[in-house]
């Protein structure tokens, strides 16, 4: 146990998804005098964090990867570096920019991930994107905000869940996730995107079944969900 003194133990994500019962054990067990404890984002992480912050309540236990962060999903072809504006006028996406607004988020943290491959109806583990700084937030007008956004790396989710948007409990929720930033080198070309649309496709069509997904499927793709006016996106 002394060993772990002072430590910062991080826990990849193989073993986090294949072992996460032993690695529990074995936190439950060493893991009090260590500084932190990083955990990768993956579905299989918030279980095993809930067990190990219930064990050690003053242990510092955080995510190895980018967030959370509010997730914004349309297909598009986009570019890093480039400035573009959105006209925001879905509810999910309306709250996002009054949060983006509030004055005690950071300026640091203003940030969202724009999903544009990977994601049939939501964001899901594997589909991918660009981390945008978020340039400025103005609105509403009329009900709607404008959002003004420089792209930014190419990320993957490694972690998604949906959040309901306050007082309208009907309206489509909004993804929210932790993200793998992804080195230059390793962006993918467009092909390589076509596969993660073909996969996020045959994915949906697996965990919903036939009769489910039937339309969905019919869909060319891109799919391009509404919320967002693309008109005079480029600037």
């Amino acid at each position: 146990p002394g060993s772990w003194n002072g430590s910062t133990v991080c826990v990849a994500r193989a073993a986090v998804e294949k072992y996460g019962a032993q690695v529990a054990r074995l936190g439950a067990l060493c893991w009090g005098p260590a500084d932190e404890v990083r955990l990768a984002a993956c579905p299989s992480r918030p279980p095993l964090h809930t067990h190990l912050q219930q064990v050690w309540p003053r242990l510092k236990i955080s995510v190895g990867a980018e967030g959370p962060t509010m997730l914004f999903i349309m297909w598009a072809d986009i570019v890093h570096g480039k400035v573009i504006e959105l006209s925001c006028f879905e509810p999910r996406y309306r709250w996002m920019c009054r949060r983006l607004l509030d004055p005690s988020m950071p300026l640091s943290a203003r940030k969202i991930g724009f999903v544009t491959h990977g994601f049939l109806t939501r964001a899901r583990t594997g589909a991918c994107g660009y981390l945008c700084e978020v340039l400025g937030v103005t609105g509403p007008r009329s009900g709607d905000f404008s959002c003004r956004l420089r792209i930014g790396p190419f990320f993957k989710v490694a972690e998604a869940w949906t959040e309901e948007v306050p007082g309208s409990p009907e309206a489509a929720q909004l993804h929210v996730g932790y993200l793998d930033l992804l080195p230059e080198k390793q962006w993918p070309s467009s092909e390589s995107l076509r596969r993660v649309e073909l996969g996020a496709e045959q994915a949906m069509s697996d965990e919903e079944g036939e009769d489910e997904d039937r339309t969905l499927r019919r869909q060319p793709l891109p799919v391009r969900p509404a919320g967002l006016d693309v008109r005079g996106w480029f600037r």
